[in-house]
């Protein structure tokens, strides 16, 4: 397995190759200003079929909702609570596949998300082997 750890803040950080197995990120992504960029940053550093892995704390909406306009007032460099289905959908479009979501407390919920697979265009039966470009990876977007 490989890994390598990652701080996100106002900087980006290249991680080299794209093989790393599984990305995680434990009570802190609502410490990040821009937490699309960071769920878009995992899935960069992912290798094919890469696991990440997010656990966060939320609570019911009057408790985010206060939570948020707490941390407008306060220097504490904390930015948004996100309810578990916000957390999904960021997760979405940052091009994970869905694999497990629940929640482990009233106030922490973790979400584990796959990279989808690598796809390869179909080739034609009369075309030679690599001429559709199939031996060359395709991503989803």
């Amino acid at each position: 397995m490989q890994y390598y750890i990652m701080f996100f803040g106002n900087k980006e950080y290249s991680a080299g190759d794209l093989t790393n197995d599984a990305a995680s990120c434990h009570m802190s992504i609502h410490h990040h200003p821009h937490p699309e960029k960071s769920l878009k940053e995992m899935y960069r550093i992912l290798g094919k079929r890469g696991t990440v892995l997010i656990n966060e704390f939320t609570g019911p909406v009057l408790f985010r909702r206060f939570m948020n306009w707490c941390f407008t007032k306060w220097d504490t460099g904390d930015h948004a609570v996100y309810a578990r289905p916000e957390m999904e959908k960021m997760l979405e479009t940052a091009g994970f596949m869905n694999v497990r979501s629940r929640m482990i407390t009233p106030f922490t919920y973790v979400c584990v998300r796959r990279k989808p697979p690598t796809v390869r265009a179909k080739k034609k039966p009369s075309e030679p082997e690599g001429a559709d470009g199939s031996d060359v990876p395709q991503m989803q977007n």
